[in-house]
């Protein structure tokens, strides 16, 4: 199988909610037993681990409010997507019913219809074929 780079960087945790109420609580312990360390991210110790848990606070706050405003703006705004395609669907089905026999509007209309994206292959490339 050999080494795959999947997950999180070594180190790194994976934390949940009330990180921040943990963070603090440990600050206490190291406050009360004077502990402190060094480790790749500098001394650790009451004051760092106090300050980890604002910031901690901070970005939940913040992650919590822009979810609500993406909430706020991004459904509505799908739900009038949504709407926008069927009529936009409905209003290329009477073009193409309206413009029966010409050829060229029919053309035209074939070109306004809504494609699925299709995927690439994974060998297929940009550059044409070199000559051998």
């Amino acid at each position: 199988m050999g080494n795959k780079k999947k997950g999180r960087p070594v180190g790194e945790v994976q934390v949940g909610v009330g990180f921040d109420e943990k963070l603090k609580r440990l600050g206490e312990l190291f406050r009360a037993k004077g502990w402190s360390f060094t480790n790749g991210s500098g001394t650790i110790d009451a004051d760092a681990l106090q300050r980890m848990a604002a910031e901690q606070e901070a970005d939940t706050r913040a992650d919590r409010e822009a979810w609500s405003n993406f909430q706020q703006i991004h459904e509505p705004m799908m739900k009038r997507q949504g709407e926008r395609g069927a009529s936009f669907s409905a209003a290329l089905a009477f073009a193409r019913t309206a413009s029966r026999r010409n050829r060229d509007l029919l053309k035209l209309i074939d070109e306004l219809k809504i494609r699925p994206a299709t995927r690439r292959r994974a060998d297929a490339t940009d550059a044409p074929a070199l000559p051998s």
